[in-house]
């Protein structure tokens, strides 16, 4: 959710980014349609852990193999491919314990190529929230792409650490700022 103060703080530009609101089953099927026809799709929610040694990690994660340098390419991938299945849940789908509090979910794609493949979230859509500092410069850009995807857009303020409703973002306009708006409120 968007109401975890240190998300914001890692991944959201120190509160004065954005966060999508997106609509879990509809994202899995939007990503899983974009791309299923261009690889494998692994996914699943992350798993927490106290010690990196829990996990299994040791030197024969990714063991070297005698030969392995004159493997062709497609070999290479394949022995690749199907080591990372084995081990997925290690690689991919773990995390520290001081993560917890993400609750993240993660899609992994394993394909070939190496350039990027488009995947349209707009209908997956729910709404944004834009972060407590979100730079005012921005907001007309803001309005707009959540007028053409048909979503609400709002700003996040805090009050004692905790998330207070989401405003409309327009409440910040022409100078408006939380604390105006919390004395209003």
């Amino acid at each position: 959710g968007f109401d975890h103060p240190a998300m914001w703080n890692h991944y959201g530009k120190q509160h004065e980014g954005v966060c999508l609101d997106l609509k879990k089953s509809e994202i899995d099927s939007t990503i899983r349609g974009a791309l299923s026809r261009h690889g494998e799709i692994l996914s699943g929610a992350i798993n927490y852990h106290s010690r990196v040694d829990s996990l299994g990690f040791h030197k024969d994660l990714f063991p070297i193999h005698s030969g392995m340098e004159t493997w062709t390419e497609n070999e290479l991938f394949d022995h690749t491919r199907k080591r990372s299945l084995e081990v997925k849940d290690q690689v991919f789908f773990s995390k520290n314990e001081e993560w917890s509090n993400e609750s993240e979910f993660r899609w992994v794609f394993m394909g070939e190529g190496d350039g990027p493949i488009d995947v349209p979230v707009g209908g997956s859509l729910a709404g944004i929230v834009a972060g407590c500092d979100f730079s005012n410069e921005h907001h007309t850009d803001l309005s707009n792409l959540a007028e053409k995807n048909d979503v609400p857009v709002r700003r996040l303020w805090w009050k004692n650490g905790f998330a207070n409703q989401p405003w409309p973002l327009e409440s910040f306009e022409e100078g408006g700022t939380i604390a105006k708006w919390a004395e209003e409120a």
